[in-house]
């Protein structure tokens, strides 16, 4: 795993640590699906942003300020997420196609009043997409509490790969 960390920056192009961080795990779990044969996968880019995944949506004091904080990162998912996701797949051959950023399903979602979509207090996040698929997943993975994808490989092995990206890499 740590040893794959150079290979990582070379193919993500950047020494950022937040972006080497989160780029590690899909790079290995890339070359495990590699291995196995298999040249497509779907990744979930997008949910998060559509649908107010991430924990400070949990305080937007409006239906607007929610909307408008969805296009925002909407509109800035192409230069981070989407970018870190097809070069660390794309590093082993791998294509990563992004159902949830499909401009049919797009047109669809943002227009789903953001009341729905919100998530006050201690209400579960993106609780549209869970119930959409509670009848096909597994209720331990669809009402699971949020995890950023690079801590679901665990934290020890992230805070031991911040401290050796930290201490091996620079920008010089």
């Amino acid at each position: 795993g740590l040893d794959a960390v150079r290979d990582v920056i070379y193919f993500i192009e950047t020494y950022d640590i937040t972006t080497a961080r989160a780029s590690t795990p899909m790079y290995l779990l890339a070359r495990v699906i590699k291995s196995m044969g298999i040249k497509m996968v779907l990744s979930g880019e997008g949910a998060d942003e559509v649908f107010g995944g991430y924990l400070y949506f949990h305080k937007a004091p409006t239906p607007q300020a929610f909307h408008e904080e969805t296009v925002r990162k909407l509109s800035k998912l192409h230069l981070y997420d989407c970018l870190r996701a097809n070069k660390s797949l794309a590093a082993w051959g791998v294509e990563g196609r992004v159902p949830f950023l499909d401009k049919e399903f797009l047109d669809v979602a943002m227009r789903i009043n953001p009341a729905v979509k919100m998530c006050p207090g201690k209400e579960i996040e993106k609780k549209v997409v869970r119930e959409a698929f509670a009848d096909i997943l597994p209720q331990s993975v669809a009402w699971r509490q949020k995890e950023q994808f690079s801590d679901g490989v665990g934290y020890s092995w992230i805070d031991t790969l911040k401290a050796v990206t930290a201490a091996a890499v620079s920008d010089e």
